[in-house]
């Protein structure tokens, strides 16, 4: 307990955590274990990001470092091994379906409360926490969408034991291969390969529902409606190129992700979701999680009541120049809570004041910018 994953171990409230996701066990496969329940699945997951590892890492790891197996419960005999590395993989994906976001840090703070210091201090900022996809093009999309529709021809075509349906697949694959060899491919070529794949893209669209899609996987038919959604986005966008199209698409296998604008220089576009977070003391809590793109400035005055849900009543607060506006300003003041705005108006006419409102708006400014906004890379 003298360890640091021994202190880590006694502040994580594990079987509160565990008990906030209802989850079934995991059913054992091809005569072995099911080796994590919810909460040993749940402390591997706090253990591989404090030690910041793959997941192959973490449990190559658990199979040989008895501190390892101590923090997570999982306790292996000499000849046991956990050689699935997907196992981590599987439970991260299990979690994002079935946990509430906010009831699970409910618990954290409820149980963290007694070791926060400076309760009163709110520092918030918005961020975008990236997906990981390719950079979506329109043909990048078109190409992918193409390749599943053949792979599924093929397969439900073999189950029926039918002859595949004429088309222009193997053409078109070495069309693109040419496309992609073009280092700084023009407007007209762009537009002539775009219109190219629509136009197979909706031919095969028809060729698979023609086939029966009752042969399809649920998981395909689900595929199937994303690929439709997509093409229609798609022939808009090259019919009226300046029509603003709404919940746009731009990956497959991830088709909620949206892009959002941020506006930095180096990154003006990200895709992923957006999260409004604030900080207590050097606690990051999440306030709002969207994967549509939203303005941070309105969750100013929902970030405060939630902050005195939780932790008590906000005497400071501190927020980068987006959130400077009237209405926030008011907020401020009818709940006589200091600020780093920018002033507005006449200064104070006693100079001592003024001089000590100045000072608490730059330290209000740089904590925030250090403590909270500094440490959104680590995310």
């Amino acid at each position: 307990m003298d360890s640091e994953l021994g202190e880590l171990w006694q502040v994580l409230p594990l079987a509160s955590l565990a008990s906030s996701v209802s989850l079934p066990e995991p059913k054992s496969s091809a005569g072995r274990p099911g080796w994590f329940d919810v909460e040993q699945a749940m402390s591997v997951m706090f253990l591989k990001h404090y030690e910041a590892h793959s997941d192959a890492k973490i449990i190559e790891n658990l199979n040989f470092h008895i501190g390892y197996q101590l923090f997570s419960g999982v306790v292996l005999a000499e000849d046991q091994k956990i050689k699935d590395t997907t196992l981590l993989s599987s439970w991260r994906s299990k979690f994002g379906h079935s946990m509430d976001v906010y009831f699970f840090q409910s618990i954290l703070q409820h149980h963290w409360k007694g070791h926060i210091s400076d309760k009163n201090v709110c520092k918030m900022d918005a961020s975008c926490m990236e997906s990981y996809i390719t950079y979506p093009t329109s043909i990048k999309l078109l190409w992918r969408a193409l390749e599943w529709l053949n792979s599924r021809i093929k397969e439900v075509c073999k189950q029926l034991k039918r002859a595949k349906p004429r088309n222009k697949f193997k053409e078109q694959k070495k069309k693109q291969r040419e496309y992609q060899l073009l280092k700084k491919p023009s407007h007209q070529k762009r537009l002539k390969r775009q219109k190219a794949l629509l136009h197979h893209v909706n031919v095969m669209i028809h060729q698979l529902e023609s086939l029966s899609v009752d042969h399809l996987k649920t998981s395909h038919q689900e595929r199937l409606l994303i690929i439709k959604a997509m093409f229609e986005q798609q022939e808009q966008c090259f019919n009226q190129p300046e029509s603003k199209i709404e919940n746009r698409i731009v990956s497959l296998h991830k088709p909620y992700v949206r892009p959002i604008i941020r506006g930095k220089e180096n990154k003006p576009l990200e895709f992923g979701a957006k999260i409004h977070m604030y900080q207590v003391d050097n606690f990051d809590f999440i306030e709002y999680i969207d994967f549509n793109n939203f303005n941070e400035t309105t969750r100013f005055k929902s970030t405060i009541d939630h902050h005195q849900v939780h932790f008590g009543e906000v005497k400071q607060a501190a927020a980068d120049r987006i959130y400077h506006t009237n209405k926030n300003r008011t907020i401020c003041n009818d709940s006589k809570i200091n600020h780093n705005f920018t002033p507005k108006g006449t200064p104070p006419k006693d100079p001592i004041i003024a001089k000590q409102k100045r000072k608490l708006r730059e330290i209000l400014s740089v904590d925030r910018g250090t403590r909270l906004g500094g440490g959104f890379w680590q995310y």
